[in-house]
């Protein structure tokens, strides 16, 4: 789902579609929190990238996943994925290259502690997320 980030960009993948995510957005935080709040309340729940030059909001559901891109012409995929899958995609790729996303914002000038925080935070919510995934086959 997310390629290793590197100077403040990474790609987003789900399945054939692929676009740019930048460092206006914290990718990492902003996924976990939409997909937990999915798997929390049961409704649809989206979050908006911005590609530097375009934005696309992807769409999560249940059993189904829906992207928006708003390009000079607006498109929309369909993604035929359920939230299980996708959830423990993320926190694979999250935990993976956990330092880097921990630097997302490495334009800031940040502590040591403010560091160490974040990459905590982001570990809570993989485990957070990881608990919610249903254990049973979809």
């Amino acid at each position: 789902m997310l390629s290793s980030p590197k100077h403040g960009w990474a790609t987003i993948t789900m399945q054939d579609w692929s676009d740019r995510c930048s460092y206006l957005n914290d990718i990492p935080l902003d996924l976990l929190e939409t997909l937990i709040r999915v798997f929390k309340t049961h409704n649809p729940q989206a979050v908006r990238i911005d590609a530097e030059g375009w934005e696309y909001l992807l769409i999560f559901d249940k059993y189904d996943s829906y992207i928006i891109e708003e390009k000079d012409d607006p498109s929309l995929h369909h993604i035929d994925l359920n939230l299980n899958n996708i959830a423990k995609e993320l926190i694979s790729d999250i935990r993976k290259d956990i330092d880097e996303w921990t630097d997302w914002f490495s334009y800031r000038d940040s502590t040591e502690e403010e560091l160490l925080e974040r990459k905590e935070r982001l570990l809570k919510l993989c485990n957070i997320l990881e608990n919610m995934i249903e254990k049973k086959p979809v």
